[in-house]
């Protein structure tokens, strides 16, 4: 019989999470890029890694499995105007007064670039912070460090003046929807804060703007390749995030749709043009989707438990699939977290709670526990 060792991360900070716990599990001994790289492929990691990888641990042990890697590194990895990168492995690098989104955008176009003359299988993997709040420090050095709303870069700051938030029914409602109890503390939200979550929602916008010519330039630089068409490129992130709903403020800790339904663009061969898929999957699910693309499943060890996501015809037979139909959302927190207004954080009591989301054509059903 075959023994595993079930691992905990409850958090994505520490002592329940982060760079330092990631490495003492031994995780970044068998992961992504160490299993692309048995299946023939080069790797590059250009953006925000993890949290804690800091400027104290960059390379103790450096991230394992890239040819190249650039990273960003705390404390700075939430500050749009100071990037700050270690690059496999060497001491950080301060850029003052550089957009961070242009710093990687001049990094990841170059690595690119850099594949030219070569016909290898390559994994690229690009992450801006945008539109992530900032971190901002105050007198009192890192300990007093508080977050705002994201910056854009100085030639997007007029852009979207009178963008507003969807006015959805469950946007500030007047009388609360049926939804977890903690939420029936909740007062509704008076006009100031209303405005300030509509200037939010703007200036998230603006900081995206960034992003987008970054993902342009990296389009055009494939096409001249001659590579745009056999390549994947998935567009995503790790969260959604609520602005109002349900009369919370800012935030994506929750288990509300806004939070828990994830942006996934896909984009290559075999993938069918502005198709709209109700598929069910989540993160995990998406290593083994890479690994199964790049014909690499001996490689996926036994104890990943995600699947395999059918984004092709020939993906629809594969023995591993994605769950049909459901999957787990948790949250371990004190509180109702709110950003940039913690007095708004709610009641106090753990916030922690595990959901199971269970859809599909005909019923849509979410089961939630140790909610207050």
């Amino acid at each position: 019989m075959k023994s595993f060792q079930f691992i905990s991360i409850t958090d994505v900070s520490p002592p329940h999470g982060g760079y330092e716990k990631f490495n003492r599990l031994g995780l970044g001994d068998d992961y992504l890029p160490l299993w692309l790289k048995k299946a023939g492929y080069s790797n590059y990691y250009i953006g925000k890694l993890m949290n804690e990888y800091t400027v104290s641990n960059y390379n103790s042990p450096k991230p394992a499995g890239f040819d190249y890697q650039d990273q960003l590194v705390d404390p700075y990895t939430y500050t749009y105007n100071t990037a700050v990168f270690s690059r496999d492995g060497q001491p950080p690098v301060f850029y003052h007064n550089t957009y961070q989104t242009d710093v990687i955008h001049t990094k990841t176009l170059a690595a690119l670039k850099a594949q030219r003359d070569n016909d290898n299988p390559f994994f690229l993997w690009v992450a801006p912070m945008a539109p992530h709040g900032q971190f901002k420090f105050e007198e009192g050095g890192l300990e007093n460090i508080f977050s705002e709303p994201p910056i854009s870069a100085a030639r997007h700051a007029h852009l979207f003046e009178d963008v507003k938030i969807p006015r959805r029914p469950n946007f500030n409602p007047v009388n609360q929807t049926k939804t977890a109890s903690y939420w029936k503390f909740l007062d509704q939200l008076t006009e100031t804060e209303v405005d300030e979550l509509d200037e939010t929602y703007r200036r998230r916008l603006r900081a995206l703007q960034a992003v987008d010519d970054m993902v342009g330039a990296l389009f055009e630089e494939l096409e001249a390749q001659g590579k745009l068409d056999n390549t994947y490129i998935v567009y995503s992130a790790d969260n959604g995030y609520h602005l109002g709903h349900h009369r919370a403020y800012a935030g994506k800790t929750t288990n509300i749709e806004e939070d828990i339904n994830v942006p996934l663009i896909v984009r290559g061969p075999g993938v069918g043009k502005g198709q709209v898929s109700d598929i069910v999957s989540a993160h995990h699910d998406l290593a083994p989707t890479l690994l199964a693309l790049a014909k690499g499943d001996e490689f996926v060890p036994e104890f990943v438990d995600g699947g395999v996501i059918p984004w092709t015809e020939e993906l629809k037979n594969h023995p591993k699939p994605a769950s049909v139909e459901a999957f787990a959302v948790e949250f371990w927190w004190e509180q109702l977290f709110n950003e940039y207004k913690p007095h708004l954080n709610g009641p106090p009591g753990a916030n922690t709670y595990k959901t199971l989301r269970v859809i599909s054509e005909n019923y849509n059903r979410k089961y939630s526990s140790g909610l207050l």
